[in-house]
């Protein structure tokens, strides 16, 4: 991988998703194992996020079934659907469908065992 996108959450200053460039050809292993090392340097970039990830597919830590029911009552707050969820080391994107507009929300997995702890 020469090009690893980020995402990255500035609280009330938004967020935004990433993309920095590397020489180096990074075996997805690679990136997966020393995610922390490759999130600590983004970090220099944004130093008052209250959230990075490195937005690489990673297995899941909790159960899918469980993520699309919190998608789903994610998303209806807005009168949507949840379609589906990509899951990172860190973090689940959430996309969800509102009468065919499309959009994705992130939630970091410290954040959803939070607030959707309830949910079975």
């Amino acid at each position: 991988m020469k090009t690893i996108k980020y995402y990255i959450d500035k609280g009330l200053k938004g967020s935004e998703v990433v993309a920095y460039n590397y020489k180096t050809d990074f075996p997805k292993e690679a990136v997966l194992k020393y995610k922390d090392d490759f999130i600590n340097n983004i970090k220099k970039d944004y130093p008052n996020a209250e959230f990075i990830d490195i937005l690489v597919a990673a297995k899941p830590k909790i159960d899918k079934t469980k993520l699309m029911r919190i998608g789903q009552e994610v998303a209806s707050g807005w009168g949507a659907v949840c379609t589906g969820v990509k899951t990172y080391p860190n973090s689940v994107m959430f996309e969800c469908n509102e009468y065919g507009e499309k959009f994705t929300t992130h939630m970091s997995y410290d954040y959803i065992n939070k607030e959707y702890n309830y949910v079975k």
